[in-house]
This record gives structure tokens, C-alpha cells and sequence, in this order.
């Protein structure tokens, strides 16, 4: 059973809301993997829960493009406790820029300076939890709450 929702014809936006029976259970990776291939859209983004989600694991996380997430507070719970599996985005329409004439210098100079930046070297490098104990050493240690 789909339910479908179009807020507006001429912006091309549609809303779906899916049962997701046949993925409960599964990890985030072939939830990401089935889901993309269920909507035909290999270049959607799947935000997800695993089994630690479903459990209401207060830790858990929300996981995106196989090995992305968003690990802090227990998000993943909340998606489990709502009964929310999986949610699926495909934008196709341009972002807006003010200024693109001054965006587009400014963003090549931020691309130059985190290149150099040790902290952004370093989380290239090691990922987040090889940060640990550099985070810790310079008092960003998010344990703090």
C-alpha cells in the first residue's frame, strides 16, 4: 500500500510513504542497497536503521551512503520507536546561490585551506573514531554533555 502526496504538478515533487515489513531486520547496508533498487534510483540518498534501531537501542545510530551517520544521542531509537525503517531522498532541482560570482572564489579557497588543515588531514586519513584521541587532546571530545 503506497500512500502519495503532491504538494505541487509544477515543482515535480512527490512524497511516498512505503510499508517496510520486508526490511525490518535487516542491517543498513542492504537496507540502503534494496531500497535504492525498489525506486529505481541508484543515486538517492537512504537514511536508515539496523536491528539496533528496530530494538530501541538508545545508542543507536542513523547510518547513509554505507558507513555515513548520525551517531550522537540515539537517533536510530527514535526512527525504531516510531516504527520509521528508512527514509529515501532524490533532489533533481538546482540550490539556489545568492551570489554565485562570490560563492564559487570562496568556495575554492575553503577547499584550499581544509587540504592543509591538520585536523581535516587527519580525519581524511583516520576517520572519526581515529580522532579520538586527537579530539581529546584538544578538549573536543563531545562527551561533555
Amino acid at each position: 500500500m503506497v500512500k502519495r502526496k503532491q504538494p505541487s504538478t509544477d515543482l515535480g515533487q512527490r512524497l511516498e510513504v512505503r510499508k517496510a515489513a520486508h526490511l525490518w531486520g535487516q542491517d543498513t547496508y542492504a537496507t540502503q542497497d534494496k531500497i535504492k533498487e525498489e525506486l529505481g534510483e541508484k543515486v538517492a540518498r537512504v537514511f536508515t536503521i539496523g536491528p539496533a534501531g528496530e530494538k530501541q537501542v538508545l545508542f543507536a545510530s542513523i547510518m547513509c551512503d554505507h558507513g555515513r551517520m548520525s551517531g550522537r544521542t540515539g537517533l536510530g531509537a527514535v526512527m525504531g520507536a516510531k516504527n520509521l525503517k528508512a527514509i529515501a531522498v532524490r533532489g533533481t532541482n538546482p540550490i539556489p546561490v545568492f551570489d554565485l560570482a562570490k560563492y564559487t572564489p570562496l568556495r575554492s579557497e575553503a577547499n584550499r585551506i581544509l587540504k592543509q588543515d591538520n585536523e581535516a588531514v587527519m580525519l581524511r586519513e583516520l576517520g572519526t573514531a581515529g580522532a579520538a584521541n586527537y579530539a581529546e587532546y584538544m578538549g573536543a571530545m563531545p562527551v561533555k554533555y
